[in-house]
């Protein structure tokens, strides 16, 4: 049995569950590994369906609310009610996504102090318990890498329009490797969608991005905001305006770099004293829509003029948010300003910060 003493480490692995909208696996039981961190003990894979492990957690929280676990209860009685209460939560779940869903799975692992409650209870192949581990504290020191996963997935496959958490769960082994189970669970939703598969291709160019996402301090807030406008399928106006914030540090962020690169390409050997002064002129005199002018033609110059007309109508909308106007949030440019976020982080990436 686990001891409960504080200051006891224990072996854990901490697992996320996230649907993706917009993307299925059709082979049954398919799991297509993503990436592997060793720094962190991360691994991300994305699947058509969840490990029973990651059920039988939940369903034995279901258990011990609906008052089923009862102390005489013997190892087949539990067994029987726990296979019983993971169809049932299956079955919930087939309701929700189909059988091609893609979800993906990020885990890690360590040592942790559990902090167990008495009473805990024991049976042959499990065991369960309430715990006060602080389960966000594991979390945020992988929040990092799991933004970064998220994000690389999201700028390297075209289809990936949305990510919603599912769950989130910790299980604890004991020395002979039995897992006991702390009861701490969430769950969440879907919307309706179009899907298609990823590729290979996409998968690799994702662990491309990954190692890059991971350690760049100028894309990082970016990426988390993009992140959560991901995760706001139901809440357009929300996930616009994280969309549109997401683009706007962006900008900000990463603007001085493409000036100075503007610059330097520029021919100074020519009346380079008079741009100097222009230069010097400009320096505090850029708007939002010039800023995103100069990165665009430098980041995607065929694509320019277009893409600088739709950030100005993005822009507008948020304007007109911002001053508190009426506005339909069916009108909203939600796809777009997504589309344009993810568009200009992964050229950057790619190519502005080679």
């Amino acid at each position: 049995m686990i001891e409960s003493v504080s200051g006891d480490f224990v072996k854990y692995s901490y697992t996320l569950v996230y649907w993706i909208k917009g993307l299925n696996l059709f082979l049954q039981n398919s799991q297509l590994p993503v990436l592997n961190d060793s720094s962190v003990s991360l691994t991300a894979t994305m699947s058509n369906f969840i490990d029973t492990e990651i059920d039988k957690r939940t369903a034995l929280a279901n258990l011990v609310l609906k008052g089923l676990l009862g102390i005489s209860q013997t190892d087949e009685d539990v067994d029987t009610k726990l296979l019983s209460e993971v169809t049932l939560i299956r079955e919930e779940r087939s309701k929700k996504y189909s059988q091609s869903a893609c979800f993906l799975i990020i885990s890690t692992e360590g040592d942790i102090d559990p902090h167990l409650s008495e009473p805990t209870r024991e049976f042959d192949k499990f065991s369960f318990g309430f715990s006060d581990l602080d389960k966000e504290q594991i979390h945020l020191s992988i929040s990092n890498q799991v933004t970064a996963v998220i994000t690389s997935l999201a700028l390297s496959l075209p289809n990936f329009l949305g990510v919603e958490k599912i769950t989130d769960t910790i299980i604890l082994y004991q020395e002979d490797d039995k897992p006991f189970y702390p009861l701490i669970i969430k769950f969440g939703r879907m919307s309706a969608y179009t899907s298609t598969e990823p590729t290979a291709e996409q998968i690799a160019s994702a662990k491309k991005l990954y190692l890059k996402l991971v350690s760049e301090q100028n894309t990082a807030k970016s990426s988390r905001l993009l992140v959560s406008s991901l995760q706001t399928a139901d809440d357009t106006l929300r996930a616009f305006i994280f969309a549109w914030t997401s683009l706007e540090i962006f900008v900000n962020k990463n603007f001085n770099t493409y000036e100075t690169k503007l610059w330097n390409g520029l021919d100074t050997s020519v009346q380079g004293d008079f741009l100097k002064r222009i230069q010097e002129v400009m320096k505090d005199k850029y708007r939002l829509a010039d800023k995103f002018t100069i990165i665009s033609s430098q980041l995607c110059p065929d694509d320019a003029d277009n893409d600088i007309q739709l950030f100005k109508k993005i822009k507008k909308q948020r304007d007109n948010l911002s001053h508190g106007e009426d506005i339909n949030e069916e009108d909203l440019l939600l796809v777009d300003v997504q589309n344009l976020t993810r568009k200009y982080l992964l050229h950057h990436i790619r190519v502005g910060n080679s």
